[in-house]
This record gives structure tokens, sequence and C-alpha cells, in this order.
């Protein structure tokens, strides 16, 4: 039994989910919200609940409206892993050594969107049985729609990272990472990972790989060009903030079509959609100022507040018109 404890404990999927409340309570408070949003503990006087548990699109609850929730949630899903890669992955130094670190990454950090997962479907589910009297046929499309939403939307992230990220192996093979050492910028946060490195020790003894099986890290080989292995990281959040960068290209491409019915996605959706800007813009936060990364984001929002209160920028428009009219 102690063995047993110990194994689950040192497991990386489990001191993943330990740092992510040591020191990512931020990304944490964005979960709890979406799961306050779905189960009436947030806005419930509002109707924010029905958004999520009866989602419509085109005017109808089908298959359809919950396939883009899931897009949305899966979205939702890759802006968390690649937040928490960027943050944190440099601290687990042997998944640069596996092949597909990101990808390995991603499936042990995945216990906190599968809890959450978990608890959206079963109270849809209850939802719709109770308040929508909805038969169990509907209620089983409903389901596919989400899972197929999220499949879709993580395969084609799987497949951008599987032809652009490196791992450890091809980067000793290749000359990709000149540029970095040319950048001063570059070397710097490096060095500062380094130190991080050596302070943070996170013991993990084993993994889940892609068949779902347990392996020991015993076996990894222990790379002590340590300058390498954060190379390898560095360029895989160069493609990580591509693509967040390419996710908030299609979320304004969006908001400028929103006219057309097709593209008119459920309320949900959206506002699945904004949280994942919202994770994206934590974890840069985070990413620069560190500790004092929770503390900037809420400054900033009470600054917003502030500002929306008080109505600054319809000041700004007034004295705009006054000079007009002058």
């Amino acid at each position: 039994m102690r063995k047993f404890f110990e194994a689950v404990i040192y497991s990386l999927p489990f001191q993943l989910a330990f740092l992510h409340v040591r020191k990512n309570l931020a990304l944490l408070t964005l979960w709890v919200i979406i799961v306050a949003a779905f189960s009436g503990g947030l806005g419930k006087v509002y109707g924010i609940h029905y958004l999520f548990l009866d989602p419509e699109y085109q005017g109808e609850v089908n298959f359809w409206s919950f396939f883009w929730v899931g897009m949305a949630f899966g979205n939702l899903v890759m802006a968390f892993h690649i937040t928490s890669y960027i943050l944190d992955g440099h601290r687990f130094r042997f998944i640069a050594v596996l092949q597909r670190p990101f990808s390995k990454f991603s499936l042990n950090n995945s216990i906190i969107p599968l809890l959450v997962l978990i608890a959206y479907l079963s109270t849809m589910i209850g939802f719709q049985l109770e308040n929508e009297f909805a038969s169990k046929t509907d209620i089983i499309l409903y389901i596919l729609g989400l899972i197929a939403g999220i499949t879709v939307l993580i395969f084609l992230m799987v497949i951008y990272f599987r032809f652009t990220n490196k791992d450890i192996f091809k980067y000793m093979a290749s000359t990709l990472d000149k540029q970095l050492r040319k950048s001063q910028i570059s070397r710097h946060r490096m060095m500062g990972k380094l130190k991080e490195t050596k302070q943070d020790k996170y013991s993990v003894r084993s993994y889940i790989d892609f068949r779902f099986r347990v392996r020991s890290t015993e076996s990894i080989a222990d790379f002590s060009n340590r300058e390498a292995i954060l190379k390898v990281f560095d360029q895989n959040h160069f493609n990580s903030v591509l693509v967040e960068l390419i996710f908030i290209g299609v979320i304004l491409m969006l908001g400028l079509f929103m006219d057309y019915p097709l593209l008119q996605i459920p309320a949900a959706a959206s506002s699945l959609v904004i949280l994942s800007i919202a994770i994206m813009l934590v974890g840069a936060i985070s990413f620069w100022f560190k500790a004092w990364g929770l503390a900037f984001a809420l400054g900033l929002f009470l600054l917003m507040n502030y500002a929306v209160k008080n109505e600054i920028g319809k000041g700004i428009n007034k004295h705009n018109g006054n000079r007009k009219n002058d």
C-alpha cells in the first residue's frame, strides 16, 4: 500500500497538479470560474448555466451546438497546456529527453481538465433529463458532439506540434538554435531557468505514455547539458506562442464575421474562448512577473473595472466630440 501511495505521489500527473496548486493559482481560478458557471454557482440569476447546459446554435440545441462548445473547450484545454508548458515545463528536465515532449507533457497535465469535463458532462446530463426531458438518444448525440469538438481541436494541435516541435535528439543533430545563442534575451531567460531548475526540485519517478501505460523515469538518460535541454524547451515555447497568436487571430476573424449565421457560435463557446485568452494572458503575465503575476493581473483587472465605472473612455469620446463640433 505504501509503495502504491508513493507511486501516485511521485508520478508526473500528480506532481503537475501539485505544482498548479502551489504556484499557478491564477490558472486554477479560471477553471473554478468555469465550474461555477455551468453548475449555477456563478450568475445563476442571469441564467448563465443555461448557456452551458442547453447551448443553442442557429436556434436549436443539437449535435452541432455541443460540437462548437466542445471545440471551445478543447481550445481552452490546449491554452492551459501551452501556458503550463511555457511556465513549468523546464522544471521537469526529463521531458525534453522524451520524443514529442509537449504532447506527453499535455497528456500528464490533463487531470484538472478531465475532472472539469466529467463534472460538466454529469451536470449537463442531469439537467437535460430533469429540466428539458430530453431522450437518451438526444443526450448521447449531445455527448458525442461535445467529445467530437474536443477531439478535432486537440487532434489539429497535436498534428501541428508533432511536425514543428523538436526533442533533444533532433536538437543535437541540427543547428536549429543558432539564433538563440546570438540572442541576449533568450540567453538571459535560459540562465534564469537554469537557476529555477536548481532551486525547484520536483521528484518524478513515473509518467504516462500515449498508450496510457505507466513508464518509469529511471531508464531515461540524464543529459548533463542543461543548456541544450532548455534550448529544446525554448524552441517548443516559440511554437506554443505562435499557436496562441493564431488562436487570437481566429477569434478576431470570427468577431469580424459574426453577421453570418454559420459563424454565430453558442454563447457558452464564446465564453470559453474568452477564458482561453484569459489563460494565455495570465500565463504571459506570470511568465514575465513570476511571483508578482497574480498581483499584477488583479491590479490590471481593478484598474479596468475602475475605468469602466468612472466612464473614462466615455469622457474622452465626449471631449473629442466637442472638439470636432468646435
